[in-house]
């Protein structure tokens, strides 16, 4: 039986089907057998077809899928945000809205029975053979990190075909790209330096229980997605409620919760009322002022961001000082037990603002942000700056 020969890069690369710089890495990297001319310059190379029929069936035994590893926790920005955790704890204890704490109604009951009914059949749905088109199992994916480089979050792209990831290395943090069809991810130059998340989502459930001189209980539900029509440009959505409940939930020794922080809403910072919006107040207070102050704060936020240098690159590149555009819309609104906000039937309305900020990466050490903001929902409703160490939701 004559053998098959392969002469040169290209033959081999079209024989295999990719192109000559993923041969030659595979050549380098995971011993595919390519033969090199004796007595002739480093680039003429030939190899036999069996041998590389043979090195294929090996490499995809090696390939066999594995569960993927837990991401490592890391202070970065998530260019990728994640899919955290969340326990039985977390999300089955009461959160008592007033005094006592009392039980669940029979309504509520048969409210959450039907919810987990729903939820057992759609299941069942889902997992039946033969309900989803072209899936008749499960889909593994093995990934193993490039040596020295630590993932700390991935995502898989809505096609299925590639795994984008959160690497740490020598380089500092940036984003690894994958292809299901290979074994190698690459680095994604210009993804370094990142001020924000980009793509992805996540959501955070948390109770936390209080005990001591002071009782109360602290709510949180934060939920945050993250859409790139259009690369480089990223729509982020953040909905986020927090609250303190129970007895001492707004004991005078807490600190009230306040609506008007640049990470929450912009344009109504601490410092940035002047007397005249206090007009008409005879015991020392600002009502525009206590109205953003509370036990208890619901804050929403859309943004759409983008790499300065990635827009004129039409890419994901942060350049060599990693700047970061943005144009935001926030809302929020802070209530107690007994001033309620106005969907609920009080007096206390939501406060608006709109504007724009630019963010820095100074040095991968910290994030800088300058925003310009037009509050709505204020007496001085002229533009207002604020400088904050501060990245993206």
């Amino acid at each position: 039986m004559t053998r098959r020969r392969l002469d040169a890069w290209k033959e081999i690369a079209r024989y295999l089907g990719r192109d000559v710089t993923t041969v030659r890495r595979w050549e380098k990297r995971e011993g595919l057998p390519v033969h090199r001319h004796r007595h002739e310059k480093l680039g003429s190379v030939y190899a036999w077809a069996d041998e590389i029929d043979t090195w294929s069936e090996r490499r995809s035994v090696r390939a066999e899928p594995a569960p993927l590893p837990e991401p490592a926790p890391s202070a970065a920005v998530p260019l990728l945000a994640e899919h955290p955790q969340v326990s039985a704890a977390d999300v089955e204890q009461p959160v008592p809205g007033r005094r006592g704490g009392a039980g669940p109604g029979p309504w509520k009951v048969g409210l959450g029975l039907a919810g987990v009914a729903a939820l057992v059949a759609a299941l069942a749905s889902s997992l039946a053979p033969g309900t989803r088109a072209g899936i008749d199992r499960p889909a593994h994916i093995a990934l193993t990190p490039p040596a020295g480089v630590i993932v700390e979050s991935l995502v898989i792209s809505p096609d299925g075909t590639q795994v984008v990831s959160v690497g740490k290395d020598s380089a500092g943090v940036r984003l690894w790209l994958r292809r299901l069809d290979s074994l190698e991810a690459v680095p994604i130059p210009g993804s370094d330096g990142a001020t924000s998340p980009i793509y992805g989502g996540r959501y955070r459930v948390q109770i936390d229980q209080t005990v001591g001189t002071l009782q109360y209980t602290a709510g949180l539900i934060d939920w945050r997605r993250y859409f790139m029509p259009v690369r480089p440009i990223t729509i982020a959505v953040r909905g986020m409620q927090y609250g303190r409940y129970g007895p001492d939930a707004e004991h005078p020794q807490l600190i009230g919760l306040y609506a008007g922080y640049q990470e929450l809403v912009h344009g109504y910072g601490v410092g940035s009322f002047a007397s005249n919006e206090c007009s008409g107040q005879t015991s020392g207070n600002c009502a525009v002022f206590d109205s953003l102050i509370g036990s208890r704060l619901l804050v929403a936020n859309i943004e759409v961001r983008a790499p300065l240098v990635g827009l004129f690159r039409r890419t994901v590149d942060y350049g060599m000082l990693p700047v970061e555009v943005a144009a935001f819309a926030d809302a929020g609104v802070t209530w107690t037990r007994n001033t309620l906000p106005t969907f609920l039937g009080g007096t206390r309305a939501p406060v608006r603002s709109y504007g724009g900020a630019m963010r820095i990466n100074v040095f991968g050490l910290t994030i800088l942000e300058l925003a310009a903001s037009r509050p709505l929902d204020r007496v001085a409703r002229g533009w207002k700056w604020q400088l904050g160490i501060q990245q993206g939701f």
